[in-house]
């Protein structure tokens, strides 16, 4: 089960987190950033994943 999937809507970024530790920040998970034969799971940070700035164009 995928409780949590943060995506870009302006590309083909995708995180699929299974487990957050209790301090909500430190995350587990599948993360895609747009390479298949990179895409790995792992532990990643919330607070990095909110800090992406999108452009259009």
């Amino acid at each position: 089960m995928i409780p949590v999937k943060f995506f870009n809507p302006l590309g083909n970024h995708r995180w699929y987190i299974t487990e957050i530790e209790d301090d909500g920040d430190l995350a587990f998970g599948f993360c895609n950033l747009g390479d298949d034969e990179m895409a790995e799971r792992g532990y990643m940070y919330i607070r990095e994943i909110e800090t992406i700035k999108l452009t259009c164009g």
